[in-house]
């Protein structure tokens, strides 16, 4: 935790965004672990060197050309950002919104369908006739019949 905290820190400090506590917190984890300020002494090295190679290169050539036109007399435009369609975002949702009801309304059709043909297959419920016949002559009926 505290060797993360101080690569935290020495990061912060590096990059100049460290507020003054903690650098002075950076300050007593070295204290502390004088075997990290070799680390933070190789850190910043490499840091100050980065810096040196990128603003000695190319950068610092393409800033002169730019001084150079300027001199000559060209200008260049600036770039535009590029122009966003509302309407576009606006047609592709309509569109999606269509879809979903139709795709929905489709599949009420058929589930629907589904339910009301089953309906006019099933069997018709049984409807009870009495019979004319005395209980007597029905068959497997135990009762006596009236002599």
């Amino acid at each position: 935790m505290s060797h993360t905290l101080f690569l935290n820190l020495l990061a912060k400090k590096l990059a100049g965004e460290a507020t003054a506590d903690e650098v002075q917190q950076l300050g007593d984890l070295l204290l502390l672990n004088p075997g990290w300020a070799y680390q933070a002494e190789h850190l910043e090295q490499l840091w100050q060197s980065e810096k040196e190679e990128h603003n000695s290169g190319s950068e610092l050539a393409f800033e002169q050309h730019m001084a150079r036109m300027k001199e000559a007399g060209v200008d260049f435009p600036r770039p535009s950002l590029p122009v966003v369609n509302s309407k576009a975002g606006h047609k592709k949702r309509k569109v999606f919104a269509w879809s979903v009801a139709a795709c929905f309304f489709c599949w009420q059709l058929v589930y629907y369908g589904i339910i009301i043909k089953q309906r006019l297959f099933l069997p018709q419920k049984k409807t009870i006739v009495k019979s004319p016949l005395p209980l007597a002559l029905k068959p497997n009926c135990y009762c006596r019949m009236a002599q």
